[in-house]
């Protein structure tokens, strides 16, 4: 077979890669000893390079590759399945990851799954890539390189008798970082916590306790420096947490429908960035328009709302997007009312190209929430209590309170559907369905399937959309 021949064939293959290919993930410590027993959890995926290579995207379960943590075996390895591509025909280069074990930190890597130019680069460029790979004797698929865990320092907290909630009551722990590892914490007795998992460096640390009618009782944050193998021991007292209660303001009608009121409370002087110990909750608002935290830490507090018809006034940030309100919580107890100001409601027709109306199309839009100057959630919909995450009684991924459809609607067999609350600025929708999608525009540099709206509050805003076949023209396959 001739060079040109053998590279064809390598060519093909390195471009009919199975749907689901496989990654053989490694995790060692410093020594380069396997460590067997680590989860490795799937969390997100990037692009190969390209113009979407600088986002982070969610895995896509619609693409029929399973999501379940996976754990490595007696050498250290777990084999990985992922997703051929991020959406449409744009790639996948690159996986993120979530890492625990028992007996090291916890980390949160990325890791190279297949470095080769993605299908939509110029064939001269492939074919070069292909051909320096043969040469260097390198494989066509990357091998990423190892996870390689570390040991932490020993952190042993005590809290005295007479500040504990209650003789038997078990102590829960916050530390610098996103970190709702049930087995991070080590309950040793009464009045004791410990963990020998705590990242090198400066950390903040914090202590909670609950009474019997599910109250916070909490220490300051306190930071502490952590080595590897070296024991901290802290002595830190703790104080009930203050009640937050308050309204939505007179503009909004009563009675209020499908009302919630979400706060974040950080510590005070630590910028959300360098991830502090943070305290997150949510709670209905009443038909009459209030609604009450009955105990939250002290620190800075950052409170949203949103109901049937109106979402909070924005508070003070740097970008386009949605804000929070500010305050500051001391030792008394806050009342305080939550300027609102008025959505709008959407109605859409999705049809096909030669008129027909398109049932079951889900139309959608996402606004933005910012949190700390630091990260952003869709409005409204991160409905978790940290309380309940570092007891383990359910996780910010599995949200158990009720669903809320502000900003989508499925279209009927007439193909309409109804986004009864969008804040004014919404300016694009998307439309999703299985055969069907909207065509390609150029934003930003690059294509995507949304369409454009202007929306005036207080009433209903009308939009025709048509789709066409979702395979005509995918995404990075050009």
């Amino acid at each position: 077979m001739s060079v040109i021949a053998l590279i064809s064939v390598l060519a093909w293959r390195s471009l009919s890669k199975s749907p689901a290919p496989v990654a053989i993930l490694r995790v060692i410590d410093v020594a380069g000893r396997p460590i067997p027993g680590a989860t490795i959890h799937r969390e997100g995926l990037r692009t190969k390079p390209g113009v979407f290579v600088s986002g982070w995207y969610s895995w896509p379960q619609q693409q029929g590759v399973p999501n379940p943590p996976v754990v490595t075996d007696a050498n250290g390895e777990a084999r990985f399945q992922f997703p051929r591509y991020v959406f449409e025909k744009v790639e996948t280069g690159i996986v993120c990851l979530a890492v625990e074990h028992p007996d090291f930190v916890s980390d949160r890597p990325e890791r190279v799954v297949d470095s080769s130019l993605p299908a939509d680069a110029p064939l001269r460029d492939r074919m070069g890539d292909l051909l320096g790979r043969l040469v260097k004797h390198q494989k066509l698929v990357a091998n990423p390189d190892p996870i390689i865990l570390k040991k932490g320092g020993i952190l042993k907290i005590t809290v005295p008798p007479q500040y504990r909630v209650a003789p038997d009551a078990p102590l829960w722990g916050q530390v610098s970082g996103w970190n709702y590892d049930t087995s991070f914490w080590i309950h040793p007795g009464p009045g004791l916590l410990a963990t020998r998992r705590l990242s090198e460096g400066t950390q903040a640390v914090r202590v909670v306790q609950f009474d019997s009618r599910g109250a916070i009782w909490s220490s300051d944050v306190t930071n502490v420096f952590s080595k590897a193998g070296e024991a901290t021991e802290l002595t830190l007292t703790l104080k009930r947490g203050v009640a937050v209660r308050g309204k939505l303001d007179a503009a909004v009608p009563r009675p209020v429908a499908n009302g919630r009121v979400i706060v974040t409370v950080f510590p005070p002087g630590i910028a959300a960035k360098k991830q502090p110990p943070e305290w997150h909750a949510w709670t209905p608002v009443r038909p009459d328009g209030s609604f009450e935290f009955a105990s939250l830490p002290s620190g800075d507090l950052e409170i949203a709302a949103i109901c049937q018809g109106f979402i909070n006034a924005n508070g003070p940030g740097k970008f386009s997007m949605h804000y929070p309100q500010k305050h500051s919580i001391g030792a008394a107890d806050l009342d305080l009312t939550i300027g609102m100001q008025p959505t709008a409601r959407l109605e859409v027709m999705v049809v096909d190209e030669k008129g027909k109306p398109m049932p079951r199309a889900l139309v959608s839009a996402a606004p933005n929430l910012r949190w700390g100057e630091w990260g952003a959630v869709i409005l409204g919909t991160d409905l978790y209590d940290a309380g309940d995450a570092i007891r383990g009684v359910r996780t910010f991924e599995r949200v158990d309170g009720p669903r809320f459809h502000d900003f989508d609607g499925m279209t009927d067999e007439s193909g309409i559907a109804v986004l009864p609350n969008l804040p004014a600025d919404v300016n694009v929708v998307t439309v999703q369905h299985a055969e069907f999608s909207l065509p390609v525009v150029k934003q930003y540099g690059r294509d995507e399937r949304e369409a454009a709206v202007t929306l005036r509050v207080g009433v209903t805003n009308f939009l025709k959309l048509t789709v066409e076949p979702v395979n005509r023209a995918p995404i990075g396959s050009r």
